[in-house]
């Protein structure tokens, strides 16, 4: 449901983004209920790319996200990106001792709307209403999951241990 973009212009190792990617992916989780399947998040190399700020042309790095608004308020929303930052500075920046003013986080903005859309073959509900949309299409996660299907396993495993059910 949320897609986060992660435009770096250092470099990144598959273990910086596996870290970074599992951190954004348990914050949003966190914040609003919702499960793992549905957190997207990509990582953009812009190191070629010219960016300007305060019209000076910088290699900055940012994150930027498209995530359901709902009823979701201003402080949730601001709470979600310092803890986005963090985790941003506990595994890129903080490890870049000598170079971290090249490592820093320049932007971090998240344009809340409400998304219509299809993801994995489920219309994609409202923000807030996560917990009625599980149980209209529990039987059909379920399904999918006895045939095998590992994105449903987890999916089905996740609600029960999380208690989205209820």
């Amino acid at each position: 449901m949320p897609l986060y973009e992660v435009i770096h212009a250092i470099p990144l190792t598959e273990k910086q983004q596996d870290e970074l990617a599992e951190a954004i992916t348990v914050i949003h989780t966190t914040a609003f209920d919702v499960l793992r399947l549905f957190v997207n998040v990509r990582f953009v190399d812009a190191s070629s790319l010219n960016t300007y700020i305060a019209g000076k042309r910088r290699k900055a790095n940012h994150i930027r996200a498209a995530v359901r608004l709902g009823s979701r308020t201003h402080e949730e929303f601001l709470t979600l990106c310092r803890s986005i930052e963090e985790a941003w500075n506990r595994i890129i920046y903080e490890p870049a001792k000598s170079e971290q003013n090249r490592y820093k986080l320049q932007t971090l903005v998240l344009t809340p709307f409400n998304l219509i859309g299809i993801e994995a073959g489920f219309e994609k509900p409202i923000a807030g209403e996560d917990g009625n949309w599980l149980k209209k299409h529990w039987d059909e996660f379920r399904q999918k999951a006895n045939e095998g299907d590992e994105d449903f396993i987890q999916v089905v495993k996740e609600a029960e241990e999380r208690g989205l059910l209820k």
